[in-house]
């Protein structure tokens, strides 16, 4: 290290002066020397250079015993070193400094790290052990490193257990390894074990996951650069597949024929199988959740419902084919129209029923759902068909049916109620009364009422339902409709 000194000593002996107090000037190379100098040094002295200073012990003009050795300019990303010397070489135990304020404590040979000794980095201990020539001894035994800033996925402080550690430039660690294990430091648990290359998670490997206080194997399979990378599994906290297939830099290689089973460990995150396509180049997280990844179009099984169809970027149904199912009773919940996982159109069942509740538009802009359509009897049959509204009332142009399926009123309604021209039905289907109503009742001239055989009953004018005005009365059982009244009724009473 020092082999120079000598060299420069020899060569400008005769023009080595003595300046005052034992302080000497090497003239021509601006190196002095402070100290006792007789033709040799072979005592305590300081020398100084342009390149280091060191101050220590000398023998035969060369550092030997304890001494320390400061570099102006680090010189192989050493600082200094202190320690012992041979023939200005360190040798012996000693600590060397480096720039990236890490140190070694320990043995050196011929300038080099070799046998037992300790590695810093910023005063925390990162290696303990065996070394041979500058690098980590190889050994059927596993070292171990200690390390907090290591190019991996982890994110905490760790140990990593392995056969092969190298050291470049005394302050870069390089880690090749086929059987590597990684354990957190502060819990002593193995978060990897498997093939390590140039420090990065590489080849086969198994790789674990510790959050609130739940610990499980994640992932095995190959890794390419700390990625998933081949075929792998990903497992659920317990112990089931999440996804079984190729992984390509983390993102699923077959996007169109997709199973994820996912069963989070907290359950605020509940549970769900997918089966389908996922969108292309979607990243699997190391830390998978239902938003992580996009379905493009399949079967989702979420919180005991049955989601098929195709899906927006938030997984939520977004297409023309949607279907969705209750798990726990097997019945259809909605067939049809969906945006952002809206109904816009299509079929609603009644819960836990397989007969449909409404068929037609839903409303876009209001709290309610229903728009035109058709609303149905919990028995399947048409109940009110035409514009919903509140969810609930028939209004506009539109039909009403009995719970047998056969017409009760149609024509112009406001809340259920006929305003305007219309027709009322007994359940034989046989027309009731037709004409102009106000409030469900009849109102104004030129109605009419039928029996409930269908043949004419009345003929004439009505106030709120109540024949008032000039009208004719036929007898129920007269064939021929001939009138039995005729003339101005009252309150439904015959006047004259």
């Amino acid at each position: 290290m020092l082999e120079d000194i000598n060299n420069l000593l020899e060569d400008n002996n005769k023009d080595i002066k003595e300046i005052n107090n034992n302080f000497h000037k090497i003239n021509n190379n601006n190196s002095y020397y402070l100290g006792d100098y007789n033709k040799k040094i072979n005592s305590y002295g300081k020398f100084y250079s342009e390149k280091y200073i060191y101050h220590g012990f000398w023998k035969n003009n060369l550092p030997h015993g304890k001494g320390f050795l400061n570099y102006l300019s680090p010189h192989k990303n050493i600082i200094n070193y202190e320690g012992d010397f041979l023939n200005s070489i360190p040798n012996g135990n000693g600590k060397e400094t480096y720039i990236n304020n890490s140190y070694y404590i320990g043995n050196f040979k011929n300038g080099n790290k070799e046998g037992y000794g300790k590695y810093y980095i910023n005063n925390n201990l990162v290696f303990d052990g065996l070394w041979v020539n500058n690098d980590i001894l190889v050994s059927d035994e596993y070292n171990t490193l200690y390390v907090n800033n290591f190019n991996t996925i982890f994110k905490k402080n760790y140990k990593i257990k392995c056969h092969n550690i190298e050291i470049k430039d005394n302050i870069n660690f390089i880690i090749n390894d086929l059987s590597a294990k990684i354990y957190d430091i502060s819990s002593n648990k193995l978060l990897y074990e498997g093939g390590i290359t140039n420090n990065n998670l590489d080849g086969y490997g198994q790789y674990y996951i510790d959050i609130d206080d739940n610990y499980w194997l994640l992932y095995d399979g190959y890794f390419d650069e700390n990625k998933y990378d081949g075929h792998g599994n990903l497992y659920n906290f317990d112990n089931t597949i999440y996804y079984s297939g190729i992984f390509n830099q983390d993102n699923i290689e077959d996007c169109d024929n997709v199973i994820i089973y996912y069963s989070y460990y907290d359950k605020k995150y509940p549970s769900y199988k997918f089966t389908g396509s996922i969108l292309d180049n979607m990243i699997i997280s190391k830390y998978p959740s239902f938003n992580q990844i996009c379905f493009n179009e399949g079967i989702l099984e979420y919180k005991n419902i049955i989601y098929e169809g195709k899906f927006n970027d938030k997984n939520l149904l977004n297409g023309t084919n949607c279907k969705i199912v209750n798990k726990t009773t097997n019945t259809v919940v909605f067939i049809g129209k969906m945006t952002n996982g809206t109904y816009i159109s299509g079929k609603e069942y009644w819960p836990n029923s397989n007969y449909i509740k409404f068929e037609g538009n839903f409303d876009q802009n209001s709290v309610y759902k229903y728009d035109n359509g058709c609303l149905y009897y919990e028995n399947g049959m048409p109940w009110k068909k035409g514009h919903i509204i509140n969810d609930t009332f028939l209004n506009g142009n539109g039909i009403i049916y009995y719970n047998n399926g056969t017409k009760k009123a149609e024509g112009i309604f406001y809340k259920d109620l006929l305003e305007g021209r219309g027709k009322k039905f007994y359940e034989n289907a046989h027309i009731k009364s037709e004409g102009n109503y106000y409030s469900n009742e009849l109102h104004g001239e030129n109605n009419k009422e039928y029996y409930i055989n269908g043949k004419i009953k009345y003929k004439g004018t009505y106030d709120s339902g109540w024949k008032n005005g000039h009208g004719i009365l036929y007898d129920e059982y007269n064939n021929k409709e001939t009138p039995s009244h005729i003339g101005t009724f009252r309150w439904n009473e015959y006047i004259n």
